[in-house]
């Protein structure tokens, strides 16, 4: 991760309109990081970091994450969520926390949608309702 990555308070992307909401995947499809890509196309990626913990990562691009590597070996995927015209909205943020206090997961509340993240022995669980 690079120099300007800190454990970020997840609310910082509430009220910002996204352009893509996408999965970062590795060849075997296995989800890796979910990224919202913004109008002005930068974006906000959700990643388990190797303590297991869940970090959020502000980009200045809206690419596959540098930390991703081999970068051939990763890919960005449509999660199927629909994008209005205007943009879907992050209306809210809920941080799950660990017994430790440490980000273990997150409710994001985006337009009609509720993206349920988590991390479980180092891998991340999506649900999309």
């Amino acid at each position: 991760m690079n120099p300007r990555h800190q454990r970020l308070n997840p609310n910082l992307i509430v009220g910002r309109r996204a352009r893509a909401v996408l999965g970062v995947v590795d060849t075997t499809g296995d989800l890796l990081a979910l990224q919202f890509v913004f109008e002005d196309a930068t974006s906000a990626v959700f990643t388990i970091w190797t303590d297991w913990t869940l970090v959020l990562d502000t980009r200045p691009d809206d690419g596959v994450p540098d930390y991703f590597w081999p970068p051939e070996d990763h890919a960005q995927r449509p999660l199927g969520i629909e994008i209005p015209p205007g943009g879907l909205e992050i209306l809210s943020v809920a941080a799950r926390t660990n017994d430790f206090g440490e980000l273990a997961g997150a409710d994001i509340t985006a337009g009609d949608h509720l993206i349920s993240l988590r991390t479980f022995a180092g891998d991340l669980a999506l649900g999309i309702e």
